[in-house]
């Protein structure tokens, strides 16, 4: 648990104020992101028999997050990464895999070893669609701090250079399309998410480049993009 939200004790101080006649206080000590403080007085006569101090933390699993966003289609689902502070929405259409390390997913050894320690650490996630093993949406936020040049080590066979900016809902993504050489390229966007690249990945279908349905949910889909 990190630091935010954490309350570390809560006790009972007991003893007679002379000015205020209090016999009792709740106290809360530890690190708190955000505190609100309720005082709440017993009084009998004039007198002040128990004060009680109620504090509320805001903590990174209660924090209200900003998805689903205004207008996302009727019926699409929220993906919310508590543990880095993003979400968007997809369609129903698809559904989350649980185990996007298995090598049914990934192809090679090195890459279930890949996504395997990037789901321990709650990075990545694949959406699957219902009705074919195809054109998955994967979402995987790098360990590695976010360089743009350095991006270009991932482009496509033909492109040369950095990934092109496109400005998608409130986000600027940098985006890559497919290239030559007869193997299957993935649309893939990548964005800065507080210094760490994520990359969303929209899979090839049979034809060895994303079908016209996944590209047409492509752009809806990262509108919904929201950091908290």
């Amino acid at each position: 648990m990190s630091d935010m939200g954490m309350l570390r004790q809560l006790y009972w101080t007991r003893g007679f104020n002379k000015n205020s006649r209090q016999i009792g206080q709740l106290v809360f000590g530890g690190l708190c992101n955000e505190v609100h403080v309720r005082r709440i007085e017993f009084r009998i006569i004039g007198y002040v028999l128990l004060t009680v101090v109620s504090v509320t933390a805001q903590t990174s699993q209660t924090k209200v997050v900003p998805c689903p966003a205004k207008g996302v289609p009727a019926g699409w689902m929220t993906y919310v990464n508590r543990s880095y502070g993003f979400c968007f929405s997809y369609p129903p259409s698809y559904y989350q895999i649980q185990k996007p390390w298995l090598t049914k997913y990934t192809e090679t050894k090195e890459y279930s070893q890949y996504i395997l320690k990037a789901a321990r650490e709650g990075r990545v996630v694949r959406l699957q669609p219902k009705q074919t093993e195809k054109s998955p949406i994967e979402a995987e936020l790098d360990d590695q701090a976010f360089n743009l040049d350095s991006l270009a080590r991932l482009a496509p066979t033909g492109i040369e250079g950095p990934p092109e900016p496109q400005q998608i809902g409130t986000e600027t993504f940098y985006y890559y399309g497919p290239g030559g050489g007869g193997v299957a390229y993935a649309d893939r966007y990548f964005l800065d998410v507080r210094g760490k690249t994520l990359s969303i990945a929209f899979e090839a279908g049979p034809s060895n480049i994303p079908s016209s349905e996944t590209r047409s949910i492509e752009k809806p889909l990262l509108q919904t993009f929201r950091t908290f």
